[in-house]
């Protein structure tokens, strides 16, 4: 039975926007949740409040913006 609040298709790209479709496959392949899925997309964003909440990005969601900043509409401008 699937796993209801892992991050889905819909999801990646709600939030995303048009992100490479290997960018999507890899993070499917985490595993990870919803939740998993904003916290490394706003710590990617710089959104502080994320961090002092949750402190640093660990497990799915660490592995998650790993996967985001290898994608080209992510990665670091010196990186493209």
């Amino acid at each position: 039975m699937a796993n209801p609040n892992r991050a889905n298709v819909n999801d990646i790209l709600r939030l995303l926007g048009d992100v490479d479709a290997t960018t999507v496959e890899r993070i499917l392949e985490t595993e990870g949740s919803l939740a998993d899925l904003e916290t490394a997309y706003f710590s990617l964003m710089g959104d502080d409040r994320q961090e002092d909440q949750l402190g640093p990005l660990s497990g799915k969601a660490s592995a998650i913006l790993d996967i985001l900043l290898k994608d080209p509409l992510f990665a670091p401008v010196d990186d493209r």
